[in-house]
């Protein structure tokens, strides 16, 4: 459970850090592909 809040607050602190929103469209495009690969490999994962 802690993961996910990791992620959220890394995320935040670096979307407020960011000194323009010049590039966000890309990161938009990107964030979901990443996502969905780690979804992946996580459903592919054997116990």
């Amino acid at each position: 459970m802690a993961v996910p809040g990791v992620g959220a607050l890394s995320g935040g602190i670096y979307l407020a850090t960011r000194q323009t929103i010049l590039g966000i469209g890309r990161l938009i495009a990107i964030a979901p592909t990443i996502l969905g690969f780690g979804l992946i490999s996580f459903s592919l994962i054997i116990f």
